[in-house]
């Protein structure tokens, strides 16, 4: 007798409607989840890293000032939220003079710039001034465009020179507590929506987080 035939029957894939229902289930109840933590995540990381990233220019730019010698500076553009790098023509050179200064494109080309301002742009942050912020050192100052200066000094200390225009002389920058730029996010639903970068008088820079 030759051997018994098997009939291969082929599992018909497909789900139940309650397979169906569990899986949607399972889906909602992770989107519930996750979906306000990364509502929550986004301007919390917008606003650390425009923070951490700043401070590591301040830091590059206070390297540059030491290694060349030269005093350097951070110009930030309150109103639109931006900063770029500027360094002294002479190292004797008026820190108050616009003409002394010569503006630098990024780093790492570190070259002299003419025509493009090279504004390094932070995305999604307001920029401001604190009660104890830095004082726009360099003339001539616009009133409408609110600008502060972080000048490093040719040994990476910093620069307590007073706002150029004010008559008397505006009192110059003191250091306790630590002068600051502070960067914000109008979102109640992060843990930080303020964080500050400051400078101590030698140049060393704290950044500070805080909800308010």
């Amino acid at each position: 007798m030759g051997e018994p035939v098997h009939k291969h029957r082929s599992a018909s894939g497909g789900y139940s409607m309650i397979e169906l229902l569990v899986v949607v289930g399972m889906v909602g109840i992770v989107a519930l989840i996750t979906v306000p933590a990364v509502v929550q995540l986004m301007p919390q990381y917008r606003i650390r890293s425009a923070a951490s990233e700043t401070a590591a220019a301040v830091r590059m730019i206070r390297q540059q000032a030491i290694a060349q010698r030269t005093p350097w500076r951070i110009e930030f553009d309150l109103k639109n939220n931006r900063y770029r790098y500027w360094r002294l023509n002479n190292p004797g050179a008026d820190l108050s003079v616009e003409a002394n200064w010569t503006l630098m494109s990024r780093n790492p080309r570190w070259a002299a710039k003419t025509t493009d301002p090279e504004w390094i742009q932070i995305a999604a942050v307001q920029l401001a001034a604190t009660a104890n912020s830095f004082q726009d050192v360099v003339c001539p100052i616009t009133p409408s465009e609110p600008k502060v200066d972080m000048i490093f000094l040719r040994d990476g200390s910093v620069s307590d020179q007073g706002q150029c225009t004010v008559s008397p002389p505006a009192t110059p920058l003191v250091f306790s507590p630590e002068p600051e730029i502070k960067f914000a996010v109008d979102s109640n639903a992060v843990q930080f929506n303020r964080y500050y970068v400051s400078l101590t008088e030698n140049g060393t820079v704290h950044v500070r987080a805080t909800k308010e």
